[in-house]
């Protein structure tokens, strides 16, 4: 299959089966699955009030918030049909804008007006009902798709350019995107509606003592980049985001909601008809008030209390017992689901570096990762030679497709004997020869190597060593102190420094938050994903890890299980 697809809508069942029965006969032969999960893909997680906190409404499990984000993020592509106005519908738009992932607004004849203002540049799909599978449909939905492809697997240029980041929905390079930042700020979903007017001042006063000012998504007009744009930017940059459910809501409030919802970026809700929530916010914290004067009142503790619920824990383990927000539980499922993927790609394809008649590195490649080759110490294939460039060539892999890259190089880059243009991604398969300089990267998977690469084995024949080095000042994880078979990030060095300094004892739990993220404020459960991507890296078994053992309840202790890891801070020691 060449991939999954979803779609939302609140038509009734007999117009609902007509649309998935079209979708399915449309998209089937060309390899799309509808996907449509039949139980939670995650167990259900409780999210219990801290102490101070009983005048609130007490948070429910997410299950259904966090199958939608799942969904959209498990699948290839989403289709939402906007016929019926439904504010999920919208919320699951926002979701998907969140997370990048390629969409289809459509709509039945005559419907125009049901296509929010906000989603003009989505260029929405209209159809005659009963909806019949047809070329023209198909071709709708591939359409976005198709150019996302193109720029996913380097065939088009534009995945990141002076900060911008492809659109999937804008179908362009889009300036709303841009690496989170802090202000002084949150982002209020104010609305058209008459109520804001009084809202508006309840709030702005609720929160001045925190010290944070409101941008107003009524005030985004969208000059400067696509309105929808703008709304993505603010969510971004802003401290957090706030709606208030207390009455009609329009789309593009629910659709910014959405946005900060799958951009894990910490979001709240308020209300006074807490019955007239949408289904996928039914379980979420809210904070539920009687009317504006009451609003204004309790706003501001009710901000501090669930952006920052540590300092309101009056301790005696009941810091242990409360579960994180929501966008953190996202966060960590997926940072988890890509710690499980690599574990699935790990060894699947490697690339080995042959130079001097020696093998020199072997690289395994797990998806989303790119792998730099040439002269300079900082690149993940080194070359020893002065024929190499700096920074010679990229090898991409998307996950499905292995891709070479020349980086402009002086002297070229020569796949199967011919050399390559510059900056354009070449396509390779499992068995081709890359070549820089005097130095080869052959492209292989986990079947038995050739005798023409066995040839270049260390005399143990294995990668898998019994001694691993860590050399600190690069980063650099050699198998028996000859063959790099890893590159450490700067965190990943900076923690095991600190561990190596601490001799046998335990590390908590808590100081490696802080030394990895600079926060202790971190879920124990994001912190043993980082683990597992360091052991990756240093232990010859990671399931059965012998250097970074688990201390459970405590932390983590490194051992070197009598000299078996050997860390030191330059090369030459």
């Amino acid at each position: 299959m060449r991939g999954l697809y979803f779609v939302k809508h609140n038509l009734a069942e007999t117009q609902a089966e007509g649309l998935c029965l079209a979708l399915q006969e449309s998209l089937t032969p060309v390899g799309f699955q509808l996907y449509e999960p039949s139980t939670p893909a995650s167990p259900q997680t409780r999210v219990l009030s801290p102490e101070g906190m009983a005048d609130e409404a007490a948070a429910g499990d997410f299950t259904n918030l966090m199958d939608a984000c799942q969904k959209i993020y498990l699948s290839t592509i989403g289709i939402f049909d906007l016929s019926i106005p439904d504010p999920d519908v919208y919320l699951e738009i926002g979701i998907s804008l969140g997370l990048n992932t390629p969409g289809l607004i459509i709509a039945g004849q005559g419907m125009a007006s049901a296509i929010p203002a906000v989603l003009d540049h989505v260029n929405p799909w209209f159809y005659t009902p009963p909806l019949k599978s047809d070329r023209d449909l198909r071709r709708a939905i591939l359409r976005p798709l198709d150019k996302w492809s193109e720029v996913q697997n380097g065939t088009a240029r534009s995945p990141e350019d002076g900060g911008k980041v492809y659109c999937a929905f804008c179908n362009r390079q889009c300036r709303g995107w841009r690496k989170q930042t802090h202000s002084k700020g949150f982002f209020l979903l104010d609305g058209s509606h008459p109520r804001w007017e009084t809202l508006r001042s309840a709030v702005r006063n609720g929160l001045s003592t925190t010290g944070l000012a409101p941008v107003h998504l009524s005030q985004i007009k969208g000059r400067t980049m696509p309105r929808l744009c703008e709304m993505r930017l603010a969510v971004l940059v802003s401290e957090f985001t706030l709606l208030d459910l207390g009455g009609p809501c329009d789309p593009e409030q629910y659709i910014a909601l959405g946005m900060a919802i799958s951009m894990r970026r910490p979001w709240l809700l308020t209300t006074s008809q807490p019955e007239n929530l949408p289904s996928l916010l039914k379980q979420a914290g809210y904070l539920e008030y009687t009317n504006a004067r009451d609003l204004q009142k309790r706003l501001g503790g009710h901000v501090l209390k669930s952006l920052y619920p540590a300092r309101f824990v009056a301790g005696g383990g009941a810091t242990a017992q409360l579960e994180l927000p929501f966008w953190l539980q996202l966060e960590d499922w997926i940072a988890r689901f890509k710690v499980r993927a690599s574990r699935a790609m790990e060894g699947a394809l490697q690339l080995l570096l042959i130079e001097e008649g020696q093998l020199k590195q072997r690289c395994r490649m797990t998806s989303d990762m790119v792998v730099t080759a040439g002269r300079d110490p900082e690149c993940d294939l080194v070359i020893e030679s002065q024929s190499a460039s700096r920074f010679h060539a990229e090898f991409i892999f998307t996950g499905q497709e292995l891709f070479v890259v020349d980086r402009q190089s002086t002297n070229g880059t020569f796949v199967s004997g011919s050399r390559i243009p510059s900056d354009e991604h070449v396509p390779l398969e499992i068995g081709d020869r890359v070549r820089i300089g005097p130095a080869e990267v052959v492209i292989w998977n986990e079947d038995e190597l050739p005798d023409e690469v066995r040839q270049y084995l260390p005399e143990s024949g294995r990668i898998t060593p019994q001694t691993i080095f860590v050399n600190l000042a690069d980063g650099l994880v050699l198998a028996e102190g000859k063959v790099p078979v890893a590159r450490l990030s700067s965190s990943e060095v900076n923690l095991l420094e600190f561990m190596h300094e601490k001799g046998g004892d335990t590390t908590a739990t808590s100081e490696v938050a802080e030394i990895v993220f600079g926060t202790g404020k971190v879920s124990r459960m994001i912190v043993a994903s980082f683990i597992d991507g360091l052991r990756a890296k240093i232990e010859p078994s990671p399931s059965n890890p012998r250097f970074l053992i688990s201390v459970p309840g405590q932390g983590y202790r490194l051992r070197t299980r009598g000299g078996q890891l050997v860390l030191r801070s330059g090369l030459k020691e």
